[in-house]
């Protein structure tokens, strides 16, 4: 209990702070007694405790004390435990208030926060219920921003990797980002909150601080100040996944095209060197009452996200060496830099394979990485990193990646490998199609790429009964794409009208998803269908 978060309002802002935290500073050791106090009352089967001349009396819905008069300022820490220690109504943070008349405390009706002030308050989103603790005792202002240390701002905030943007480091989360905006001594900077306004990860480009004036360093410890104030404004305007799989993935060898565009995104190194936030992340002694507040954003949470939402997005992978393209779901593109990884640092033995034959590779990648959140994949640096390291570090460096719109016959995305490794900078790449490409160029003004070379085969195809029939496999050199039914029905139904005919997902002509004859390699699918 005594590490619950609380909210207190304070004549400079809101603070947070632990209950100890807020007892001690505010009342000392007493404070601390006062609420031990309480609890052994609470406890009591008469509900009655008496210490040092302090009589308690203490039920669910009431307390009762009497206090000596050498000790009346303790009333002050009893009226803060009970503006603090309710239930609030739900959507987002309420002031708590009442008054102390005669030696009895009566409650105020509850103030939402959102109705008394928009001003400094990014930061309220980042909770769905909360108590705000207004003390008689404290003067009314209309400061309102959070007032929190460094590594409770970092839980609170989910935020997971630091990252470059425009020479300054964003802290970045899933949905989440913390802008350092400036700083007004060399113990406080003031950052400001940003949250995505969609299911999926939140990209750089929809950043709105970043795009003026703000603090930019690129030496995470100086943003690790002893005070931290919160609040600028309220708003500025499909066989993938097992390790035979991530074989021989290479670099793409394509072109770059000429563009002051750059890769910037911070890599899991600088986390590990500089001991970022998403290695403490879940380490912290902070906890939530579920009564009395609830956050909206949790690293388990985050992971968990990534993870469902990657089964609906997708991504299109082209291979420049066999000429060929992949519209597949981003968790499989994340599992499968997960395994590159492992294998590129001799770190496979514990990385978690798909093991089922769900048509929908997915969902086979998200049963695979799901419950294997802590399981430890590389240990050989001083951090510690496990698959949700990875995967939530995959994830950020990914939200770098820009769209770009073809041009003509030429195509343009980021380096696979360049989201794996540690490489802070990485060029857009471009790739000029084969005729046979067009049909399908259209799909990357809403649909991120990414370059490689040798994937091999991402999709096998069960048209022939051999399974090594060349009818399984797309051909080389002609610039198809090849995607599952399952994707095609995310992509309509993230980004455009669904088709539903009977039961089906779309219209079909002929019977293209029945089995074949051929029996020989020179007589396939693709030369007589």
């Amino acid at each position: 209990v005594f590490n619950v978060a609380t909210l207190t309002k304070k004549n400079e802002g809101v603070l947070l702070a632990t209950c100890a935290e807020y007892l001690e500073s505010s009342y000392g050791k007493q404070g601390i007694n006062v609420f031990e106090n309480i609890m052994c009352a609470l406890k009591d089967p008469d509900r009655v405790h008496v210490n040092k001349g302090i009589i308690f009396m203490a039920t669910n819905q009431q307390l009762i004390s009497r206090v000596p008069l050498s000790m009346q300022h303790l009333l002050d820490a009893m009226v803060w435990l009970c503006l603090t220690f309710r239930q609030p109504p739900p959507n987002g943070p309420q002031i708590s208030t009442g008054a102390l008349t005669e030696g009895l405390f009566t409650f105020n009706p509850w103030e939402p926060l959102r109705e008394l002030t928009m001003s400094d308050t990014c930061w309220s989103a980042l909770f769905g219920t909360a108590v705000i603790a207004f003390e008689p005792s404290t003067v009314s202002s209309s400061e309102w921003k959070l007032e929190i240390n460094y590594q409770n701002m970092i839980q609170i905030a989910a935020v997971e990797y630091p990252v470059l943007v425009y020479s300054g480091i964003v802290l970045m989360g899933y949905s989440t980002a913390l802008i350092p905006v400036r700083r007004n001594n060399k113990q406080t900077i003031e950052w400001h909150l940003e949250v995505a306004t969609h299911d999926g990860q939140f990209n750089i480009s929809e950043l709105a601080v970043t795009k003026g004036s703000w603090l930019k360093t690129q030496d995470i410890s100086e943003l690790r100040s002893e005070r931290n104030l919160l609040g600028w404004c309220s708003n500025a305007k499909v066989v993938l996944g097992k390790i035979q799989s991530a074989a021989d993935i290479r670099r793409s060898g394509v072109r770059t095209k000429h563009t002051s565009w750059q890769w910037t995104g911070a890599n899991l190194q600088l986390v590990g060197q500089s001991g970022g936030p998403a290695q403490v992340g879940g380490q912290l002694g902070l906890s939530f009452s579920r009564r009395m507040m609830a956050v909206h954003f949790s690293p388990p949470d985050n992971y968990l996200k990534c993870l469902r939402n990657g089964i609906s997005e997708q991504i299109i992978v082209y291979d420049t060496a066999q000429q060929r393209a992949w519209l597949i779901p981003l968790v499989c593109v994340l599992h499968q830099m997960l395994l590159s990884y492992a294998k590129g640092h001799g770190l496979t033995s514990s990385v978690p394979q798909t093991t089922s034959e769900n048509n929908n590779g997915g969902l086979a990648s998200f049963e695979a990485l799901k419950g294997n959140a802590l399981t430890a994949v590389d240990k050989s640096s001083n951090i510690q990193l496990t698959v949700r390291d990875l995967i939530m570090g995959f994830s950020i460096n990914l939200s770098k990646a820009l769209l770009q719109k073809p041009s003509g016959r030429k195509i343009y995305g980021y380096e696979f490998w360049d989201i794996i490794e540690d490489s802070t900078h990485s060029d857009l790449k471009q790739q000029q199609l084969e005729r046979e490409g067009l049909a399908w160029i259209q799909l990357l003004g809403q649909i991120k790429c990414l370059f490689c070379s040798n994937i091999g085969d991402a999709i096998i195809g069960s048209r022939a009964h051999c399974v090594d029939s060349p009818c399984n496999r797309v051909p080389e050199g002609q610039d198809l794409m090849t995607a599952s039914v399952c994707s095609i029905n995310s992509l309509l139904e993230r980004h455009g009208a669904r088709l539903q005919v009977n039961h089906g997902s779309g219209l079909l002509t002929g019977a293209p998803f029945q089995h074949c004859d051929h029996r020989h390699h020179g007589d396939t699918c693709w030369k007589s269908p």
